[in-house]
């Protein structure tokens, strides 16, 4: 099969352009999965020591409710598990009364922790649990911020704790719905 250079050239720039047009479908295939599982409410890294203690109190929930995570991140380095529960859908019934919340580091977690709920549209902190430390639990609390009558996208971010040291170990970040009723 004898072909002219011209020939060459064309399948050559064929290829090129077949190779440009996979990388740019493959570029906004791994964007979009990118953007759609990247947490909206951007929240600062703690740069401090484990916050003053919270309004935690001592034991477990009673019982894990439907819209409740337990959550269980493998750490590296062999320091243990990051396990807590947390309710991704707590209703309030207004804008500043309590809602259940129901955030617990449990007995198992080597972690001491705390909790910052960020709104996704904003950025804005609406609540910060203070340090929880493990076999502990907030049943209810206020949000730091009064909230209109609505569903609101939020993350709560789960902040770690050397235990030894109170310096922050990492983080993780779970997805909720927070409701106010009136």
């Amino acid at each position: 099969m004898n072909r002219t250079f011209s020939e060459e050239k064309a399948r050559a720039h064929e290829q090129s352009m077949t190779l440009l047009a996979l990388f740019i479908i493959l570029s906004l295939i791994f964007g979009s999965v990118l953007y759609a599982w990247w947490p909206r409410g951007v929240a600062k890294i703690p740069s401090h020591a484990f916050p003053e203690l919270g309004a935690a109190v001592e034991g477990q929930l009673p019982s894990l409710a439907e819209a409740e995570q337990t959550v269980h991140i493998p750490r590296a380095g062999g320091n243990g598990d990051l396990l807590f529960r947390l309710n991704t859908n707590p209703v309030f019934a207004t804008r500043d009364s309590e809602g259940s919340l129901r955030i617990e580091n449990p007995g198992n977690n080597t972690y001491p922790m705390s909790v910052e709920i960020y709104l996704t549209k904003t950025s804005e902190c609406v609540y910060s649990s203070g340090g929880i430390l493990p076999n502990h639990h907030i049943s209810s609390a206020k949000l730091d911020v009064e909230l209109p009558k609505g569903l609101h996208d939020a993350t709560a971010f789960v902040n770690a704790y050397n235990p030894a040291t109170g310096e922050f170990n990492g983080r993780a970040a779970v997805k909720m719905t927070i409701i106010v009723m009136t």
